[in-house]
């Protein structure tokens, strides 16, 4: 009896292991895209952003201050696997922008996002910050600012 009760502990705690391991997942998501958008300085998620709100033509569009620090976070969109894909290098995004209308600087990996500084030079109406990942990837984050 003594010896099923230990065969049987030995099983139960083996199949632990085994689900335990099995749940922290080997398969890395597979990129179907990017995504991008603007935060001021203390927010960390351009999906909740105060500077895309009801008051802007689309969920991309961002009011913004000239003269004030911004952040241009740029991210990966992914399904499947368990495993969160992040940049494998910064020189993998290419951002296109008038030089005129935006200051960016280099950008800083972060939890698997770019995170570049922004600041806008000058009022404008509308323009676009385009996001380029690889031909197959890019987007665009529509700006204006408050005057």
């Amino acid at each position: 009896m003594e010896k099923s009760l230990r065969i049987i502990s030995i099983i139960v705690v083996l199949l632990s292991l085994l689900l335990a391991l099995s749940a922290c997942g080997t398969k890395e998501a597979k990129v179907t895209g990017i995504e991008a958008g603007i935060t001021d300085l203390d927010e960390s998620d351009f999906h909740l952003s105060a500077l895309s709100d009801d008051s802007t033509l689309s969920k991309n569009d961002y009011v913004l201050n000239v003269g004030e620090q911004y952040r241009l976070v740029v991210g990966l969109t992914y399904n499947g696997g368990s495993r969160q894909p992040g940049f494998e290098n910064t020189n993998n995004i290419k951002l296109y922008f008038d030089s005129d209308l935006f200051q960016i600087g280099e950008p800083n990996a972060n939890s698997g996002q770019l995170i570049y500084p922004l600041e806008c030079k000058q009022d404008f109406a509308y323009t676009v910050i385009l996001v380029e990942g690889s031909e197959e990837y890019h987007t665009e984050v529509i700006v204006s600012t408050v005057k």
